[in-house]
């Protein structure tokens, strides 16, 4: 059997069609319900990283500091979420401190609790 030179491999990769996927993940649902001076926002999908910046957009334009003292972010509709949308959550839990607002994130799934204790945001972030 005869070995393959450099430019023959070259050749046959050249050979192999490069596809990329288009990503088939939806946007996030985002609802609210306003209860006194609490928020609370309500995910639905995955919060990923193809995601989760708009969502934040979103959420921010949703607070409104004069009227609102407490932010509860439930992901109960959340099946999975990934670091940089754990991230987000951070972000938003920093500048809303800042503001002088409570921030909570309540009714993560299992797999969620798992990844935030993983990561140790539990210590960051309240979690009910």
């Amino acid at each position: 059997m005869r070995r393959q030179s450099r430019s023959d491999r070259r050749r046959v990769s050249k050979q192999v069609p490069t596809e990329r996927r288009r990503s088939s993940r939806t946007s996030v649902k985002i609802t609210t319900e306003k209860k006194g001076g609490n928020l609370t926002i309500f995910l639905e999908n995955e919060f990923v990283a193809e995601t989760c910046f708009e969502a934040k957009e979103s959420i921010e334009r949703l607070i409104h500091p004069q009227s609102v003292n407490k932010v509860v972010v439930d992901l109960k509709g959340v099946p999975f979420i990934d670091s940089t949308a754990l991230g987000v959550l951070v972000d938003l839990k920093k500048e809303l401190d800042t503001l002088g607002i409570d921030f909570v994130v309540a009714n993560p799934s299992k797999q969620v609790r798992w990844l935030i204790d993983l990561m140790l945001l539990d210590k960051v972030l309240r979690i009910v």
